[in-house]
């Protein structure tokens, strides 16, 4: 599980995320890091960390730079599609492909 959702600090530096999404963020989080099943293969893993320090010239600091802020677009972009979808869904009035 990542610490900085664990850091209340971390909240307070994305006045956007309310206490509500932080709490989903890591339930998120917590359900993923328990399905085991879904993470990929040690081999693939080995290569893609390989294919992120050469991005960085070698530079595995850099390299653990890059994935932080990539995680911090993505964790963003999550939050805004999020935000999206609850307002188009609200609960008990989804529609089915057959009009139902």
């Amino acid at each position: 599980m990542g610490p900085h959702l664990l850091n209340p600090a971390w909240a307070s530096n994305y006045p956007e995320h309310s206490q509500y999404e932080h709490a989903r963020l890591l339930n998120m989080e917590m359900s993923m890091s328990a399905d085991r099943a879904s993470l990929p293969h040690r081999d693939t893993l080995d290569a893609t960390a390989d294919q992120v320090i050469a991005a960085c010239d070698g530079d595995v600091r850099a390299a653990v730079c890059a994935l932080i802020v990539a995680k911090g677009f993505l964790e963003t972009e999550l939050m805004k599609s999020m935000r999206q979808t609850r307002g188009e869904y609200p609960r008990g009035r989804v529609k089915s492909s057959e009009g139902g």
